[in-house]
């Protein structure tokens, strides 16, 4: 089994970076993402852990429910 646990601010940064334009994309929304922990576990499958913090306005949790439901 492999595993990989990003600690680096530079790198949770990037992910970071790339989770906003994602949501920006798919749902038409403006979050701020700030990662806590990323840990990736490789055996058979892969299971990725996130600790994950996501600030908006109330409009755009709205927007969310709503795209995802």
């Amino acid at each position: 089994m492999d595993s990989m646990i990003i600690k680096s601010t530079f790198m949770k940064n990037l992910i970071n970076k790339y989770i906003e334009k994602q949501i920006k994309k798919k749902l038409g929304c403006d979050v701020s993402v700030s990662l806590d922990d990323v840990e990736v576990l490789i055996n058979d499958e892969a299971s990725i852990a996130l600790g994950v913090h996501i600030d908006c306005k109330k409009e755009e949790v709205k927007k969310i429910f709503e795209k995802l439901l």
